[in-house]
């Protein structure tokens, strides 16, 4: 069973000595579960022991388990959850598809450009978890259009839920009108800033994943 944790505590009974571990609960201390953008996992055995934590920051995921987790359920759980997406055929492209596969997460329906850098956002925080700066390369996004959308329509309407975020507020608009009632979104802003730009789509969303 995979359930979201709603206190700091649930993940003392785990501990890995390895990176991922590390990033997850580093996150988890930066954020704590009081926000809806910062959000963590736990997988439990029939004994209710912890087999792997998850941790998911934005749409960026991080999984560490132990030798008792269940990869069937974890696949299940990542191909549910699994998108539409951006990826430039350079080494970070291929690392995410790549892992993705490994873990059961379904990309294969994401949009492969050619000669292109995968869109990439590097935020500098500082010791309270709270970002001082950041780096962002997020040109290949302008790359998806209405055109690769019209060719996902039966992934958009057999979709129970599809979550979206704002960096293209005029392709928002197109895919929120052609998929009215078709299926439930889900918005993620990434920023207060961004989501100004889209408060007159409100009315179509199912849930706000930040207030």
């Amino acid at each position: 069973m995979i359930k979201l944790i709603e206190k700091n505590k649930e993940f003392d009974d785990f501990f890995k000595d390895d990176i991922f571990y590390i990033r997850i609960m580093s996150l988890l201390k930066a954020y704590s579960t009081n926000y809806n953008f910062a959000l963590f996992y736990k997988q439990l055995d029939d004994n209710g022991n912890i087999t792997s934590i998850i941790s998911r920051l934005d749409n960026d995921y991080t999984v560490c388990h132990n030798d008792d987790f269940d990869l069937i359920e974890l696949e299940d759980f990542f191909t549910r959850i699994g998108f539409n997406s951006i990826l430039g055929d350079d080494e970070n492209g291929k690392s995410i598809f790549e892992h993705s596969k490994r873990l059961g997460y379904n990309m294969e329906n994401s949009l492969f450009l050619k000669n292109e850098s995968t869109p990439t956002y590097m935020a500098i925080l500082n010791h309270q978890g709270e970002m001082e700066s950041a780096v962002v390369d997020m040109e290949s996004l302008n790359k998806m259009d209405k055109n690769f959308i019209d060719e996902k329509d039966n992934i958009f309407e057999n979709a129970k839920y599809t979550i979206v975020d704002s960096d293209n507020p005029e392709l928002l608009e197109y895919i929120l009108k052609k998929y009215e009632c078709k299926s439930n979104f889900i918005l993620d802003p990434v920023s207060a800033k961004k989501a100004k730009k889209i408060r007159h789509l409100i009315k179509y969303f199912h849930l706000k994943m930040m207030e």
